[in-house]
């Protein structure tokens, strides 16, 4: 074989394998599973403020989540909002839950502690069907001139 035979047969190769390369597209981006935290917890109006940060450069479409909240080892409920976020890669969104009328309750736990710590756990489902793990805790402390609200 001669040497511009050796050049030309790899590059048809190459060239008949393009449209095949092609159709199969890019590979899905691989996700970390986010961060998830409470905002605000204001007792007063009933209402839990959470955010999902997104600590990857690839957007994350979330339309479903699945989660457990728990406020100084107490559950204030499990959680399956419709959320439809698209949370920019690198950023985070913010929505809101409704809580049910008893954890009004927990209000006792601040005055007696101070800081209560909290956890969030379960699924986020993504526009294309992938699942992410949720698993985050943190610390909530009472809201200065706003009673009833933790952040």
């Amino acid at each position: 074989m001669s040497g511009l035979q050796r050049r030309i047969v790899p590059l048809g190769l190459l060239l008949a394998l393009l449209p095949l390369l092609i159709a199969c597209g890019a590979a899905p981006v691989k996700l970390e599973p986010p961060r998830v935290s409470i905002v605000e917890l204001d007792l007063q109006r009933g209402v839990a403020a959470i955010r999902i940060d997104n600590g990857v450069a690839a957007p994350m479409p979330a339309n479903r989540a699945d989660f457990e909240i728990t406020v100084a080892d107490r559950s204030l409920g499990r959680f399956t909002p419709e959320i439809a976020l698209k949370i920019p890669g690198l950023s985070s969104e913010r929505f809101e839950l409704t809580l049910a009328p008893e954890t009004r309750e927990i209000s006792t736990l601040f005055e007696q502690r101070g800081r209560v710590a909290y956890t969030v756990a379960g699924t986020l489902w993504l526009d294309d069907g992938r699942t992410l793990a949720i698993a985050s805790n943190g610390r909530l402390s009472p809201t200065p001139g706003k009673p009833g609200s933790y952040r």
